[in-house]
């Protein structure tokens, strides 16, 4: 049940840019565009890490239905973060990017 050190540490990287994303957000407000648009790509890095957290072999269930809310909070708020960015200027969806592997 272990996750590999390099998911571990792709995860870390992951969620400090998503933290660094966030006080981004904080500073220059829910209304600037540049920082909201990172924030949605912060929390869609992070959502695709839980999910292949979610990979790992022998997980109890518990765990993998943890990581899965995660994974799907994380989805929802890069949703609601990119439609906030687009509100700002007026322009249509961003699609969330996938680093796994270009899945």
């Amino acid at each position: 049940m272990n996750v590999s050190d390099d998911l571990d540490g792709r995860w870390q990287a992951a969620y400090r840019a998503y933290e660094h994303a966030s006080e981004e957000v904080t500073r220059a407000g829910a209304d600037d565009r540049g920082a909201a648009h990172a924030l949605a790509l912060a929390s869609w890095d992070v959502a695709a890490l839980w999910r292949e957290i979610a990979d790992t072999p022998f997980l109890p269930w518990w765990v993998l239905a943890a990581v899965h809310s995660a994974a799907e909070t994380f989805e929802h708020q890069s949703r609601e973060w990119n439609a906030k960015a687009n509100a700002a200027v007026g322009v249509r969806s961003v699609s969330p990017r996938r680093r796994n592997g270009g899945a």
